[in-house]
């Protein structure tokens, strides 16, 4: 009977790995400014994601106030510093009008 609650605890404890697991990151980056081709966002505007391949996804604020994701190639980030590291939630709540 141990044994077969031990299998079964080892069995529990390894699903993940077998299945996988998500492991998003909660870290959004602030930009030193928008990338060149990228208009309607008033600043700050944040690195969300470095998705697959050549493409970043950023997250800014339109005029009125509502949120923006925009997916780019990452090319577009060529020359842009990051001036801040924060929590992805904190990056969605700032400056709301």
């Amino acid at each position: 009977m141990r044994r077969k609650i031990g299998a079964l605890a080892l069995l529990l404890g390894l699903l993940p790995m077998q299945h996988g697991a998500f492991n998003a990151d909660r870290v959004a980056r602030q930009l030193e400014r928008a990338p060149e081709g990228v208009t309607g966002f008033a600043p700050p505007v944040w690195l969300v994601d470095r998705g697959a391949a050549d493409r970043v996804v950023v997250y800014g604020r339109a005029a009125d106030g509502t949120g923006r994701l925009m997916t780019l190639k990452a090319d577009a980030l060529d020359g842009i510093a990051v001036v801040d590291v924060s929590s992805l939630g904190a990056a969605v709540k700032e400056r709301r009008p």
